[in-house]
């Protein structure tokens, strides 16, 4: 089954992301206000004579760029669409339609009240045990309101969805999976593995007269990039941290089990175990969470880390050295306590940022403006478009800076407010220098660098690999004999420290960055001593690999395991194989629409909307009613009423 699940992945995202990410994305709560009695825009296509509007198209546009920010990823429009991003939103929008269109043929058109009803048994209003929680309702609609939304239009078209989720019951509805196929194939996914592994990289040698070559004919590759200095004020959009997690650390550092203190308060997925996070590694270069714990002693609880909506608090239990890989280890419990944002805190403070930047644009005086309002300038340390740190600026901010201040000229003043992930920031240029040349002993490293990965490239380098590959396919019996085989070649066979399964996520503690997925399916269910070839890794060597080692799941935990999963993962795979039947069926109806030329595309409005989109003109000042309009339900959460006038009474269920 698993292979069949392979096989149509693509049409299976496609599936998720037609039939799921773009429902979320219009009327699913939380996920957007495109659903509100904002403008619409102009048409971006029609099909079959329904218009699809630019806000369908912006809302998801909106949600990648957001992704990508996070991700310190491009976000402007040209790469999005040269990745196709846009093609497949747009394309996604026309299987909904055709699906819908479909649909209404024989519709299933609930009444208002069931809507309402259907609506509140959304997982997003329900807490981790699957109760419905009022107060998240409550305050959806009250947002929604403040939005303005049009409650007779929203439940016009959510009936729509139910509708169509409806009629594509009926077209998945004979999905069966094979049990024993299915167990057969999780077994193996438990499976790990070890690997002997070699780098076969021929030396390359590069002269005096290339290097001085390189450096005269491509001078400008290697200037010293252009910079900028800037003022700025900076608004915090981290909220406050609860008290709870300072009243949880003087307990802890009271002497309070950490444990047991976490099985109370964490919302953590390993609370039931006190924040158990097991035997990890020590790193001399940790990343992530990691450099918060690291570097504490046994005993040492850590200050609060405070990461977007949640802040954690980690204890070391124990330390030892791992008797197999003889690496220090550190035993880490830790706390993770959620942060409750309200939609007026983030509002508040966009209000304060957007009106500093309306001052600085018109007086072109930062200093003063920010003086009038009591705010404090600070000046950023000098940055260029590669600077992976900028001092005093956080990580998750440093990408969102550089983008926002980076392609200015001097005094330049970004347009829109620069939106990080922990700040926002109004500022300023107040410094630029130019690119500037480099003296050759300066960057030789760097033109080695160069050189170096030129000649990798070359078709004459990488023939000479597949060589030696075919050589150690043909003759080796062993990574062991390579050496022998290949005397000219430098060759120092290691092995993985620890079995890695199918994820493979054990290596990165080893520093090895491997494609596991390619490499698994080769090696996962073979014989001891099989060697496999040409293996490229993320940083672009090339390797061969031998197994060296299985390592069985335990059959008793194993059992266990899959006695617990197997019921949740046969519905897990019932419903992939549900999505790519329904999938391929949409696929047909939009292909067969735009074959029959009833689809078109405006494609002058959709490089107009995508191009002038704007974070920060998002519309949340009408307060106005509507006709239709609820507020909120009433006061049992019971998915079963009609709609209703008043707030849910907030049970403890929160």
């Amino acid at each position: 089954m698993f292979h069949i699940m392979q096989k149509h992945r693509r049409i299976m995202m496609v599936f998720i992301f037609v039939f799921i990410g773009i429902p979320l994305a219009v009327w699913v709560p939380g996920a957007s206000n495109s659903g509100n009695s904002l403008s619409k825009g102009d048409p971006i296509l029609n099909v079959d004579g329904t218009d699809i509007y630019a806000f369908e198209l912006l809302g998801q546009y909106n949600d990648e760029v957001s992704r990508r920010t996070e991700q310190d990823r491009p976000t402007d429009a040209s790469t999005l669409i040269a990745e196709g991003v846009v093609a497949n939103i747009l394309n996604g929008l026309v299987q909904r339609e055709v699906l819908t269109q479909k649909a209404s043929v024989n519709p299933v058109i609930p009444e208002k009240e069931y809507v309402f009803a259907k609506l509140k048994d959304h997982p997003f209003f329900k807490n981790e045990e699957g109760e419905f929680v009022a107060a998240k309702y409550n305050n959806w609609v009250k947002g929604n309101d403040r939005g303005g939304m049009n409650w007779d239009d929203f439940a016009e078209a959510y009936a729509q969805d139910i509708s169509r989720e409806m009629y594509s019951k009926l077209v998945t509805a004979s999905a069966r999976i094979n049990e024993t196929e299915l167990r057969d194939e999780y077994l193996k996914s438990q499976r790990k593995i070890k690997v002997k592994y070699i780098t076969v990289a021929p030396e390359i040698e590069i002269t005096e007269e290339e290097i001085v070559a390189e450096h005269t004919d491509n001078a400008e590759r290697y200037n010293k990039p252009p910079e900028n200095i800037v003022e700025f004020v900076r608004f915090s959009i981290q909220p406050p941290i609860p008290a709870i997690v300072n009243e949880v650390l003087t307990k802890a550092r009271a002497g309070e089990d950490f444990a047991e203190l976490a099985k109370a308060h964490s919302v953590g997925t390993d609370k039931e175990i006190g924040g158990d996070m097991d035997w990890r590694a020590v790193s001399d270069n940790p990343i992530g969470q990691e450099q918060h714990y690291m570097n504490l002693k046994v005993g040492e609880i850590s200050e609060p880390i405070q990461l977007f909506s949640e802040v954690y608090l980690y204890k070391v239990a124990e330390e030892r050295t791992n008797e197999e890989t003889q690496e220090l280890e550190k035993r880490v419990n830790r706390i993770v306590f959620r942060i409750d944002i309200s939609p007026e805190f983030r509002t508040e403070i966009d209000a304060k940022a957007d009106a500093l930047l309306a001052q600085v644009s018109e007086s072109k005086d930062l200093r003063a403006a920010a003086a009038a309002a009591e705010l404090t300038v600070e000046t950023s340390t000098p940055f260029n478009a590669g600077s992976s740190e900028i001092d005093g600026i956080s990580a998750n901010d440093t990408f969102a800076f550089k983008q926002g201040f980076g392609p200015l000229d001097l005094d330049g003043i970004p347009e829109t407010v620069v939106a990080g992930s922990e700040n926002l920031f109004v500022g300023k240029v107040i410094q630029v220098t130019e690119a500037s040349p480099q003296a050759l002993e300066d960057v030789r490293e760097e033109v080695k660098s160069t050189l170096t990965r030129i000649k990798k490239s070359e078709p004459v380098y990488l023939e000479k690999i597949q060589g030696y590959m075919d050589t150690i396919q043909s003759d080796a019996k062993s990574l062991d004999e390579v050496a022998a085989l290949l005397p000219d070649l430098t060759i120092e066979v290691k092995e993985t420290k620890t079995a890695f399964g199918p994820q493979g996520m054990e290596l990165f503690q080893e520093g090895l960055f491997w494609n596991v997925r390619a490499i698994f399916p080769e090696l996962g269910d073979k014989e001891v001593g099989t060697i496999i070839t040409s293996v490229q890794d993320f940083q672009q060597n090339q390797l061969a690999m031998e197994l060296s080692e299985i390592v069985e799941p335990d059959a008793e935990a194993f059992e266990k395991d899959w006695t617990e999963q197997k019921e949740l993962m046969l519905e897990n795979v019932r419903q992939r194989v549900k999505f790519a039947r329904q999938s391929d069926y949409a696929t047909f109806l939009a292909q067969e629409a735009m074959n029959g030329g009833k689809v078109m595309q405006y494609d002058d409005v959709i490089n107009e909307v995508i191009g002038a989109y704007d974070e920060s003109e998002e519309d949340t000042s009408s307060d106005e009613e509507t006709d239709g309009e609820i507020t909120v339900v009433d006061d049992a959460p019971s998915v079963t009423e009609s709609s209703p006038e008043e707030p849910v009474k907030e049970t403890t269920a929160q």
